[in-house]
């Protein structure tokens, strides 16, 4: 990936935040378009902390061979 092929995906990600889309359908576009762009990802966990006093965080779990992200 290139500083040029990087542009449009900053900017998507960042409209992605404005907009407030869901975790795990942000998840789902990321990793369709790092693969678009050459990256050959096969999964991809995020971890994502909370505030809340029992719950330590949200996973959010990619897999290729899956139809969408999971949580």
């Amino acid at each position: 990936m290139t500083p040029a092929d990087a542009l449009p995906l900053t900017q998507w990600i960042i409209a992605q935040g404005l907009q407030g889309t869901h975790e795990t359908k942000f998840l789902d576009g990321l990793c369709e378009r790092l693969n678009e762009a050459g990256m050959p990802l096969l999964r991809v966990n995020i971890c994502q902390p909370t505030l809340h006093p029992v719950i330590g965080g949200h996973l959010f779990i990619w897999r290729r061979d899956q139809p969408a992200a999971v949580e």
